[in-house]
């Protein structure tokens, strides 16, 4: 399992300065994925570190990916009013079509009905996401509905629901 230093930390250029990212690691070497989701810092900065292209092995990344698009389908695609992408949605839900097309104008219809104004703000770090998760054309789609929402929901309570789904994931 993949551990970070506080140099990994700092490669990735945080908000935080070295100083308060020394301290969070409270005099540690290392700290595992796990620790990392219990530091105590908003949920929101600890998905930020493990959103980060090389986080997460590429396996249990896509296993994250999928419960979290999942949730998103169903809560803001299954039943957004427009008939193709519902139609979508529950093809995608059942497994009988995750195409590529279809899952970005129905990631895209998602957000929209989420509201989610904000999202070509976030075209990077979806895009990151994006191309290290996708082992098929498809996954690149949800993988980008995720990235945007992991990286910069405003639903705090979402991004707690976020490491949660992570650590059911994670051997004890």
């Amino acid at each position: 399992m993949r551990t970070f230093t506080v140099d990994d930390i700092m490669a990735y250029r945080p908000c935080y300065t070295r100083k308060r990212v020394e301290k969070l690691f409270s005099g540690r070497e290392s700290m595992t994925i796990r620790e990392i989701c219990a530091v105590d810092t908003p949920a929101a900065d600890r998905l930020w570190v493990l959103t980060r292209s090389d986080a997460l092995d590429s396996d249990l990344r896509a296993q994250w990916i999928t419960i979290i698009v999942t949730r998103a389908i169903t809560n803001h695609a299954l039943h957004c009013g427009i008939p193709a992408v519902e139609r979508w949605a529950e093809n995608w839900l059942s497994g009988t079509n995750r195409e590529a097309g279809i899952a970005a104008y129905a990631a895209y219809a998602a957000r929209a009905a989420a509201d989610a104004a904000d999202a070509a703000a976030y075209a990077a770090d979806a895009a990151d996401a994006a191309a290290y998760a996708a082992r098929a054309a498809a996954y690149a789609a949800y993988a980008a509905a995720y990235a945007a929402d992991a990286a910069y929901a405003a639903d705090a309570s979402e991004h707690t629901q976020q490491i949660a789904d992570l650590l059911s994931l994670l051997p004890e």
